[in-house]
């Protein structure tokens, strides 16, 4: 009788054992999406599971991010460099709309949806002032990036140009402001 039950009991046991194999999640894919010189997402929208691993790769030489804010932020990616995320069902919300903080302004964006994700949207945070790109810049952070910020929809020529256009002017302003001075000095001489 002890046999029969242990026999039974150990069967049962195998039965089970082999419904969970049978039963068990498949592997978690890993969807690649590049960032190019062109500044684009390749492919800018994706489908994928949530579980799944999402690889950002810079395939271009000038440096990008992969951003979502309060979910994930690659930091300054070189060429060449990748940078990955592991989705969770409960940690990210069904539909996902990253950029490029360097180059959203110029439509660096994208979009993943993730289902089987539970998660909430991310909370909007305080406003932080646009990131400088990682080009060298004469002028100081803040007024390099609030000169981008405001002028964003301009044409790259008019942001580089007016500025210029502007210096130039106060400079000449300056110039004859001290030919003037000079003049008078002569006459009071005189």
């Amino acid at each position: 009788m002890l046999r029969k039950l242990l026999t039974v009991s150990l069967l049962g046991l195998a039965s089970l054992a082999c419904l969970g194999l049978a039963a068990a999640p498949a592997h978690a894919a890993t969807v690649t999406i590049e960032m190019h010189d062109d500044n684009t997402f390749n492919p800018p929208t994706i489908q994928a599971k949530a579980g799944d691993t999402i690889v950002f790769k810079n395939t271009g030489s000038v440096a990008h991010t992969a951003t979502e804010k309060g979910l994930f932020d690659s930091g300054n990616m070189a060429g060449g460099a990748s940078y990955q995320v592991q989705t969770d069902p409960a940690g990210f919300p069904p539909t996902l709309d990253y950029e490029c903080i360097y180059h959203a302004a110029l439509g660096m964006k994208g979009t993943i949806t993730l289902a089987g994700a539970t998660g909430a949207p991310p909370k909007a945070a305080s406003p932080v002032p646009p990131p400088v790109s990682p080009s060298p810049s004469p002028l100081p952070a803040n007024v390099a990036a609030k000169w981008w910020a405001l002028t964003g929809k301009l044409p790259i020529g008019l942001r580089i140009f007016a500025p210029l256009a502007l210096i130039l002017f106060f400079l000449l302003v300056a110039m004859a402001g001290l030919g003037y001075l000079r003049a008078l000095k002569k006459a009071k001489q005189a």
